[in-house]
């Protein structure tokens, strides 16, 4: 700890992020003065005043103040600053990440810059904290694996035993065995008789088969009775096909000859 009592290796870390709602266009640049230390941000068009750059300065005084320049490129000309002092920075962090307006001298805001100001009082306490801020994130993630890794276990157990697949998410429920109307009325159901099972399509050929069987042995005790009624030996198949076929061709003469259309072409040719 030096004379003012700052510890020794304290630094202020400033990064410029972007500006708006600019008054002044053209090629900007950032200025920062911390007393005698000095730093510049690279040369932006207004149209993309995006920097994301960062900055460090040895912090000696409490008392000490950042100035923050946005300039004018060409010829340096500041359109509008800012300035935070040291006793600003709120304790424990230090810290300060928003939007700052830019005020012109003389005249009024001119735009705004995006910015974050730390200040670390101690590399050790403040790589201390990093690091104890990285264990709780680790540890956090290690009990997030460790349940998911217990409840894969429940799921591969409920697979192996013929259960429920998803039970593990309403364990409640499997573990208290409570019962519901719904659950009750299920298991009514499952002790009710079963009922026949519906004829399945390999069981109906089976049943047409006998009913042609039975239509044969009908036909065939029918037939013998016609033929001795008739006084036929046999049945003439091919003679009664024939007068068949010239009846229905005698028909079907008829039935063309008596069409209006047809009587039309029979006036015609005539």
């Amino acid at each position: 700890m030096n004379d003012e009592g700052v510890m020794t290796g304290s630094v202020l870390v400033v990064q410029i992020m972007e500006a708006r709602d600019l008054a002044r266009a053209g090629s900007l640049c950032v200025e920062l003065a911390f007393d005698d230390q000095r730093q510049i941000t690279q040369v932006k068009t207004h149209s993309a005043a995006v920097w994301n750059e960062k900055f460090s300065f040895d912090v000696t005084n409490k008392e000490q103040k950042i100035v923050i320049n946005l300039c004018e490129a060409a010829g340096k000309r500041v359109i509008g600053s800012c300035t935070y002092a040291l006793r600003d920075l709120n304790p424990p962090e230090y810290t300060v990440d928003s939007w700052v307006p830019l005020r012109a001298t003389p005249g009024g805001v001119v735009g705004q810059l995006k910015l974050s100001l730390q200040w670390i009082v101690s590399r050790v306490e403040f790589f201390n904290n990093l690091i104890s801020k990285t264990e709780r994130q680790i540890n956090e993630s290690e009990d997030e694996l460790n349940f998911y890794e217990t409840k894969l276990r429940t799921l591969q157990g409920t697979l192996s035993t013929g259960l429920e697949p998803f039970g593990f998410m309403h364990a409640d429920t499997l573990q208290n065995q409570r019962s519901s109307p719904r659950k009750e009325k299920f298991e009514y159901r499952m002790k009710q008789p079963t009922r026949p099972a519906p004829q399945t399509e390999l069981q109906l050929p089976a049943q047409f088969s006998v009913l042609e069987n039975r239509a044969r042995e009908k036909i065939d005790q029918v037939v013998p009775q016609v033929m001795t009624t008739l006084g036929l030996s046999h049945f003439p198949i091919p003679t009664l096909s024939k007068y068949a076929a010239l009846i229905y061709l005698a028909l079907c003469c008829i039935m063309l000859y008596g069409r209006p259309d047809f009587f039309n072409v029979r006036l015609r040719y005539v």
